[in-house]
């Protein structure tokens, strides 16, 4: 199979994020189903793509293996297993990706990337990842998508560590409901950095940016 550079465009995305569905590949590449189908098909059957079914009802995930990651070069070693118990929360993050850089352009690095990247040498690990970061150049901004309740020690944890962290402009929390959203609201006082959204808001809003 001679590999297209929209097939090792595709990988690289797809490693970075860890892994993907049908339908985030058919929204990456602007494809009906049966084409994204036909392209994703292809990289299976070479092996440079893994495809695993988790949970009955809900679709199946495509990562990168090891053949893929070698002929892609990418620097990111492939994600060996995929936790069921960061299932939900992944296929969001991937959901605002595509969004983000439909209106942005390839500016998200995903939480993988993050850990691999040369961001490492500035300090911005030393304590939180970030679910992501938009990247503008001489703006970033942290991503932290909240589906489920944090403790009080964690989530005072992770303000504080954005608080200290001068590497970021701003950090967007993405709030699954309004029990999530008001555990965060009074901890803000004092922190103009940060804003919070309600995830259907958040997605309906790019949505309607880029209608399909």
């Amino acid at each position: 199979m001679v590999l297209a550079s929209r097939d090792l465009k595709l990988m690289r995305w797809i490693n970075g994020l860890g892994f993907v569905t049908l339908a985030h590949i058919m929204a990456y590449l602007q494809l009906s189903r049966s084409s994204a189908y036909r392209q994703v098909k292809a990289l299976l059957i070479e092996q440079y793509l893994i495809y695993e079914k988790l949970l009955c009802h809900e679709p199946g995930v495509y990562r990168v293996s090891t053949k893929g990651v070698r002929v892609i070069a990418d620097t990111l070693s492939p994600l060996r297993k995929i936790h069921v118990a960061n299932y939900q929360h992944q296929l969001v993050v991937v959901d605002i990706c595509i969004l983000l850089e439909a209106t942005f352009g390839e500016i998200f690095i995903p939480e993988r990337r993050i850990r691999g990247s040369r961001i490492k040498e500035q300090g911005v690990l030393r304590g939180h990842i970030s679910d992501g970061i938009l990247d503008f150049g001489d703006r970033k901004i942290a991503l932290e998508i909240e589906l489920s309740s944090k403790n009080s020690k964690r989530r005072d944890d992770i303000l504080r560590y954005y608080t200290r962290c001068f590497y970021f402009d701003e950090l967007w929390y993405i709030c699954k409901n309004q029990f999530i959203y008001k555990q965060l609201e009074p901890l803000l006082v004092n922190r103009p950095f940060v804003k919070l959204h309600y995830l259907d808001a958040f997605k309906a809003h790019y949505e309607n940016d880029n209608p399909s």
